[in-house]
């Protein structure tokens, strides 16, 4: 919980604000006419909700929620607001088995693989009685956290699109400057004055990385069952782009494309997809081996990428500089496989899992000053 708030803050909040070459997109009326009220609104409602669930097991009357849940914070709490948010997270006992039956036919599991299938509490995590929406049932509050903060990208890609999806990939892009721009040797796009650029590269001597950002995540069916053309067809769209792009900035450099004159003396530059959700395995046979065939039917040798999602750099960035970072890369590229590190990034997570980012540690600091009732 405590890197999702400073997160999502940072994305639809903070940054916004500070990144002014962004394609033009209204964050703040987007979440308005999404969830009827702001980010901060929407995200202590869900706290709020949460943190009665807990309270009342699971099982609780709206009126609850409004007037008793959180001393000193529940005159702020308006009906309204919370039952804006309970029509987007929520259902009632009829439409929600509505939902399930239409989940199932999107996303089908055989026989035996049932315990993966589709979870519609994911979608709309508080149940109400048909006709009557003041008593609701919230069977896990952690997934209403969880819906007023990491779904909020997938809530906004279903009402904007494509607009809201280039947006942001820039506020992405910025996020994940913020917690390298301690590197030494960071090369951002804008630093290489050509079209195309790497979004980021590391130079270290005759070291170095090609860097790439990237919103695409895995669909329920490949992340449950891992059928191999279903799966092959959802990397193909979401994650071999960067691997693509990757591959072909590498031959720029072999061949001393203008612009990337910094990068020449590194021979043989590592690969690095940053994906916004972790993607499991990714870095495993699993996945690396339909990444490769993709990469053969081009007429490619395999791409030696490495992949890390933004919540592993969360945890890995402030503790390490671009020689260790590259130190890693050197080791994962040089070694076998070997269960369970390769599955992540790198087994440093173990080792640094209680810190924080000092940027995203101020941000959660600001918040839980502001919300002390919620985070205590």
């Amino acid at each position: 919980m405590r890197s999702l708030i400073p997160r999502t803050i940072a994305l639809y909040e903070r940054l916004p604000r500070e990144v002014s070459a962004a394609p033009s997109f209204d964050i703040d009326d987007a979440l308005q006419s999404t969830y009827g009220m702001p980010l901060r609104d929407l995200m202590r409602t869900g706290l709020v909700l949460g943190a009665a669930a807990r309270r009342h097991r699971g099982r609780l009357l709206v009126r609850d929620i409004e007037n008793t849940i959180v001393p000193g914070l529940s005159s702020s709490l308006e009906a309204g607001q919370l039952r804006n948010v309970l029509q987007v997270i929520g259902a009632s006992y009829r439409d929600f088995k509505q939902l399930h039956s239409e989940r199932e036919t999107q996303f089908p599991v055989p026989v035996g693989y049932e315990k993966h299938a589709h979870n519609v509490l994911l979608e709309k995590p508080v149940v109400w009685a048909d006709g009557d929406s003041s008593r609701v049932i919230v069977p896990s509050p952690v997934l209403v956290f969880w819906r007023v903060t990491r779904s909020i990208y997938y809530d906004l890609i279903r009402v904007a699109g494509n607009d809201f999806a280039t947006w942001f990939g820039w506020m992405v892009q910025a996020y994940v400057d913020r917690l390298i721009g301690h590197f030494n040797g960071l090369l951002r796009e804008a630093d290489f004055g050509v079209d195309g650029a790497p979004d980021f590269a590391l130079v270290d001597g005759l070291r170095g990385a090609l860097i790439e950002v990237k919103n695409g995540r895995l669909s329920h069916f490949s992340r449950a069952i891992g059928d191999r053309e279903h799966l092959k067809e959802d990397l193909r769209k979401s994650f071999f782009p960067a691997c693509e792009q990757l591959h072909k900035k590498r031959e720029k450099i072999r061949n001393g494309a203008r612009g990337y004159e910094p990068l020449l003396d590194v021979k043989d530059p590592h690969l690095l997809v940053i994906t916004l959700e972790p993607i499991y395995l990714a870095n495993a046979p699993p996945i690396r081996d339909v990444v490769d065939e993709l990469a053969r039917e081009r007429g490619w040798e395999p791409i030696p990428y490495q992949a890390i999602s933004l919540q592993e750099l969360e945890i890995i960035a402030p503790h390490l500089t671009a020689t260790q970072l590259l130190d890693a890369l050197d080791r994962k590229r040089d070694a076998r496989w070997h269960w369970p590190f390769e599955a992540l990034f790198d087994d440093r997570l173990f080792e640094f899992r209680s810190e924080m980012h000092p940027w995203l540690k101020t941000l959660w600091e600001e918040f839980a000053k502001n919300h002390p009732q919620l985070v205590g």
